[in-house]
């Protein structure tokens, strides 16, 4: 197979594609849709955008890693979710790091850059405290109409973001609307709804999952950045806040 793996810097589920693919043994061609915009353009073409796998015209979404490994005719080893009340359980703790690690950030340090991204770890840090806000809408977008909707330009933080306590304000109020969901909707329900999100129709439990995990890659990375600069990060995030959970093993692609 002529395997085609396209993928943006910092994507979380992008690095997620490539280790799952690496694990099972396959050769591939990296492309890297920041750098060859002619070959973007054949992706979307294709009517897809990255994270992506493509063999032969066919793609398949990078986010979804049954979906890839159907395409690839590899094993995949389908796994249940963290149970509700144990994601809710690690976002309050990896929110809680965010917040922690935010505090220590000097403002010349949030413009701090990890290697080959452009982002900044003000961006990083905005992002992961926003990300929740999607599953929220997802869930009931008449309750929680501030959608957070994925995408690469957008995402970056708003240019009224100057310093890394208005950061922990936009955490700390992501996190008091998931508590709230949680009182009130969340601590009793299934999550067996399907929903269109991002990467396709999935569950809400599934969708849950997703974020929790993303919020904490985006995290992991924030320390990485305060380490770089020379701050020991407060409490880093440890097996009692990732373990079980899907991450990807590296930091960033």
């Amino acid at each position: 197979m002529n395997i085609e793996l396209y993928w943006i810097p910092g994507c979380t589920a992008c690095l997620r594609m490539k280790e799952f693919v690496e694990s099972a043994g396959l050769a591939f061609d990296s492309v890297n849709v920041d750098e060859d915009p002619a070959r973007a353009e054949r992706l979307l073409e294709l009517g897809a955008s990255a994270p992506a796998a493509v063999v032969d015209g066919r793609w398949a979404d990078g986010c979804d890693l049954a979906a890839v490994a159907r395409l690839l005719d590899v094993p995949y080893d389908a796994r249940e979710p963290c149970p509700p009340g144990e994601l809710q359980a690690r976002y309050e703790a990896i929110m809680a790091a965010l917040c922690r690690h935010m505090a220590q950030v000097a403002p010349e340090v949030l413009d701090t850059k990890p290697p080959s991204w452009e982002w900044t770890l003000r961006d990083i840090s905005h992002h992961g405290a926003s990300v929740m806000r999607e599953f929220l809408f997802l869930y009931d977008p008449d309750a929680y109409p501030d959608r957070y909707e994925m995408d690469y330009e957008r995402n970056r933080a708003p240019g009224d973001i100057s310093s890394a306590e208005q950061i922990v304000d936009h955490a700390t109020e992501t996190l008091t609307r998931v508590r709230r969901w949680w009182e009130d909707d969340g601590h009793d329900d299934p999550l067996d709804r399907v929903v269109d999100t991002y990467w396709g129709h999935q569950t809400l439990h599934a969708a849950f999952e997703r974020e929790v995990w993303h919020t904490a890659q985006h995290v992991r990375q924030v320390e990485a950045l305060l380490s770089a600069s020379g701050i020991e990060p407060d409490g880093p995030l440890g097996p009692s806040e990732l373990d079980g959970l899907p991450m990807p093993e590296r930091l960033f692609t």
